[in-house]
């Protein structure tokens, strides 16, 4: 199995946040706060080995997609187009894992802070890095906006996943200078800057498929 540098950042990325867990793990309680609600307040609670290694176990499921999912994709060549930036966002996401993690480790240590505005930028980045990776993407089962009528047709696929993508990014910056509100607003201003694209989009795909079914169905009339 060949070994590529987002192999060696992801696994280093993996085992940094397994040596920062393990180094602090004396020093978290028995109980740690795991999850927050919007306001920022933490609402569920567990054993400190959870959140010693659940965020490098699913790095580690993480790297697994990346190797997996170029190798079972029916759209194989279609993968090969955009590779490096599907590579680059899990290895993004993976930080991101790490992020949370440290922040975590961090707030159950005693640092106050509240956590709904330190991940909220996390997010931000994500949402915008997905972006990229949507506009990049072509047609295939696992990446991108993925409808009937997309999996149908080049064109619609790459019209509704290029708008999809400025759209997303358009919706990171948005949720990133959300974070000047109360967490709940960010938090909702978030979930429906995300939901109205992605519903947006299933109607954009379906919209331009009939368009273009309409203007086939015409030329074979002419013809």
């Amino acid at each position: 199995m060949k070994i590529s540098r987002y192999d060696l950042m992801l696994l280093g990325l993996v085992l940094v946040g397994m040596v920062f867990g393990l180094a602090l793990y004396n020093k978290l309680p028995e109980r740690v706060a795991i999850h927050w609600n919007a306001q920022g307040m933490p609402d569920s609670y567990a054993h400190k080995a959870l959140l010693v290694f659940l965020m490098p176990g699913l790095g580690l499921v993480f790297w697994w997609l990346m190797r997996v999912i170029p190798n079972i994709e029916p759209f194989k060549a279609n993968i090969q187009k955009f590779i490096g930036s599907f590579n680059l966002f899990i290895v993004a996401m993976v930080a991101f894992l790490l992020y949370i993690q440290v922040a975590s480790i961090a707030y159950n240590l005693g640092f106050g802070m509240d956590l709904s505005k330190i991940i909220l930028p996390g997010i931000a980045i994500i949402i915008y890095l997905a972006g990229v990776l949507t506009e990049k993407s072509k047609r295939n089962y696992f990446i991108g906006i993925r409808t009937p009528w997309t999996l149908s047709s080049d064109k619609v696929w790459d019209k509704t996943n290029t708008l999809g993508g400025r759209l997303f990014r358009i919706a990171a910056l948005f949720i990133l200078a959300s974070t000047v509100l109360p967490g709940k607003w960010a938090f909702i201003l978030t979930i429906a800057l995300v939901l109205g694209v992605a519903c947006f989009t299933i109607f954009y795909s379906y919209f331009l498929f009939a368009k273009t079914k309409g203007k086939n169905k015409r030329l074979i009339k002419q013809a």
